[in-house]
């Protein structure tokens, strides 16, 4: 579909099936709007070769005479209102990914990235000279924001206009395969974030694309009834016709396919599935089973993850049991519960058991469930980023940067695929604001806040390290809502692990009981408290302990406990 080039020439089909004339139009032919006319197919396509036809020129469907259209499958665009140009190429190459349960995920935004007031907003090269930083930091796959086209350059890119286009402002297609290039050859995966949910709704060709409507909606790649409405306008796509199950169908597998993406992260499936949240739309699930069969088919070792935020199993489940047959999805039942514990004012306000459930919560396989406390929804939309929505004054205090980092230590040594959000690793303040241009990150604070960067780095090896911290196994077993601790036990066969974490400001010195799981020594493999963190850091606790006689938290034996304020402490047991 769209520009098909072959060796001296370019074919082009379109899907126009109320159309009563469609012709190509480019620089191949003056922009003639009659010299070319695409020859009806009979089955709703229109179809013709154009000898001499070129990468590089621009082109665009008109439709009906009159109807000057970007292609739909457009490649490469001068922009979301400009012409589309021909495009060809091979895919970067690939590398092997690591298997679900080993993924820690770093998500960003192309634009504001690296941009600055001085230099604008940043592009995909610019993404990939932090290519050594992403895998210095130590994360595995990066999951980029939209870069699908979209109007103008100041978006979070969940606006798409041309879904097989890559943004023109950060570089189009040439620079999204450089940068997959350049973060495959250090290691890193990249997940593409994909919305097809709606569409648009501005600056969007497809919009009554051959001139066919119902109901004052959107034709022939739209619902025309009570479907289409969401909360970004009237614009939700056809899951239950043929060809615009194909056109999203393609757009999944051209990501894996033409630019070698490993993963692809669905925008609120909610959204796809519901209408309001509320009344079920049937042909979407299938649409989502048939595409994740088929990326299973081109590309099974592609990650496919849901954003639905519902706690459904059955987003997970396979397509042969009736599940939607996505690898993952986002776990909302982690997020809220962390968060608000790291940040709510007063200690007397945490709530151990919320954060224990938090903990625990399975739906599915907990493996396949994503866990962050930051991404660009719980930090943007008005909400600020854990330091400044824990100290607005001074998100660089010892209070910011003792509870941010104790929700980060809680994510890494969670069951579940942890994910970051950019600057999260050194402490980059506000809030994801809707306007890219006060997003730019402070660079600076990788220098300045080194130790919390350095801290990051330790939790993201300490989790490759023990295969018990990438395990499904968690038992919560002390949760102490009066002192603001809690305590639980990972393990992966022989190997038992356990996490001590103090939410109060309180140090506890060998004063401090709490059940042990096994009759072995903890031998401290991480204090978040440690003074090479943080010079203002106490560098308290984190010191061996052996067990003792006594049952405690429905243990056989008990062990005493030194840890500091707002810390966790983490203990090998052997």
């Amino acid at each position: 579909m769209g520009a098909i080039v072959y060796t001296g020439g370019v074919g082009f089909r379109v899907w126009a099936p109320y159309a009563t004339s469609v012709t190509v139009g480019g620089d191949f032919n003056s922009w003639s709007a009659s010299a070319t006319p695409l020859a009806n197919e009979g089955n709703g396509y229109w179809s013709r070769d154009v000898a001499g036809a070129a990468v590089g020129q621009k082109y665009k469907f008109v439709v009906n005479g009159t109807d000057w259209k970007k292609d739909p499958y457009s490649k490469k665009q001068e922009s979301s209102v400009g012409a589309s140009i021909i495009y060809s190429q091979t895919a970067p190459a690939g590398i092997a990914i690591p298997y679900f349960e080993d993924m820690m995920i770093y998500q960003l935004h192309v634009g504001s990235y690296c941009g600055s007031s001085a230099t604008g907003i940043s592009k995909f090269a610019d993404v990939a000279n932090k290519a050594q930083y992403i895998k210095d930091l130590g994360v595995n796959m990066v999951e980029l924001l939209p870069i699908m086209e979209f109007p103008g350059e100041n978006s979070w890119g969940y606006n798409p206009t041309d879904i097989f286009a890559p943004e023109a402002d950060y570089g189009g297609p040439e620079g999204l395969k450089a940068l997959v290039t350049a973060l495959h050859n250090k290691g890193v995966g990249i997940i593409l974030d994909i919305v097809y949910n709606h569409l648009g709704p501005s600056d969007m060709d497809l919009w009554r694309f051959d001139g066919w409507y119902q109901n004052n909606l959107g034709g022939i790649y739209f619902f025309n009834d009570w479907r289409a409405e969401t909360p970004w306008g009237h614009t939700r796509p056809d899951y239950g016709r043929g060809e615009v199950r194909q056109f999203l169908r393609d757009n999944a597998i051209y990501w894996l396919q033409t630019f070698n993406v490993d993963g692809l992260r669905w925008d609120s499936t909610v959204n796809i599935r519901k209408v309001n949240y509320t009344d079920e739309i049937p042909e979407a699930w299938t649409l989502m089973q048939w595409i994740n069969n088929e990326i299973n088919a081109v590309k099974g070792s592609a990650i496919s993850i849901a954003e639905d935020l519902a706690k459904d199993p059955w987003i997970t489940y396979t397509t042969g049991s009736g599940g939607a047959g996505f690898d993952a999805q986002w776990d909302a039942g982690f997020v809220h519960p962390v968060k608000t514990a790291i940040e709510t004012g007063w200690d007397s306000d945490r709530n151990m058991v919320d954060v224990a459930a938090a903990l625990a919560i399975k739906y599915g396989d907990r493996c396949r469930q994503v866990i962050y406390v930051s991404s660009h929804d719980e930090v943007g939309n008005g909400k600020s980023r854990p330091p400044s929505a824990i100290d607005s004054a001074n998100p660089g205090s010892w209070f910011a940067k003792k509870r941010s980092t104790l929700g980060a230590a809680v994510l890494f040594t969670a069951p579940g695929i942890p994910m970051i959000f950019q600057g999260e690793e050194f402490l980059q303040p506000g809030w994801f604001d809707n306007s890219v241009y006060n997003n730019f990150m402070n660079w600076n604070l990788v220098t300045q806040n080194a130790g919390i960067v350095q801290m990051y780095k330790d939790l993201i090896t300490l989790r490759k390290n023990y295969g018990a911290l990438r395990s499904n196994n968690i038992t919560v077993f002390h949760v102490d809502n009066a002192n603001k601790v809690i305590a639980f036990h990972r393990w992966n066969g022989s190997q038992n692990m356990v996490i001590i974490c103090n939410f109060a400001n309180k140090t506890w010195n060998w004063d401090y009981q709490i059940g042990w799981p096994v009759w072995a020594t903890g031998h401290a493999v991480f204090n978040s408290d440690w003074n090479g963190y943080s010079s203002d850091f106490g560098n308290f606790g984190g010191w061996d302990t052996a067990p003792i006689s006594g049952g405690m938290d429905g243990m056989a034996q008990k062990a005493n406990i030194a840890i500091a304020p707002y810390s966790v402490v983490v203990y090998d047991l052997y």
